[in-house]
């Protein structure tokens, strides 16, 4: 099969971003709460960014890009290093 031009083209710009947003929002809602927690980032403004930024496909991929290339990397590091969720806040659920 041989790509030509504008095949190529929607491609670049409309799946391969479409793709990575998908990713990038399937990997926030898989991460736990507590690793959100404990590192210190917000689970719903990526998700909201994200679902926001995915018609928009640059909008998306930059989004995307910069969870999986800065966020997801301290959410990996939560998890790995600790095994148990932190206690909830005082007075929390009451």
């Amino acid at each position: 099969m041989n790509l030509g031009a504008p095949e190529l083209l929607i491609l670049l710009v409309w799946v391969v971003p479409v793709t990575v947003t998908l990713w990038a929002l399937v990997d926030v809602q898989s991460r736990p709460d507590w690793a959100w927690m404990r590192a210190g980032q917000s689970k719903t403004l990526f998700t909201v960014l994200l679902v926001v930024g995915l018609p928009f496909c640059m909008v998306g991929l930059v989004t995307a890009v910069v969870y999986l290339a800065v966020v997801r990397p301290q959410l990996v590091a939560q998890q790995r290093f600790g095994g148990n969720p932190p206690p909830p806040p005082p007075g929390w659920g009451t």
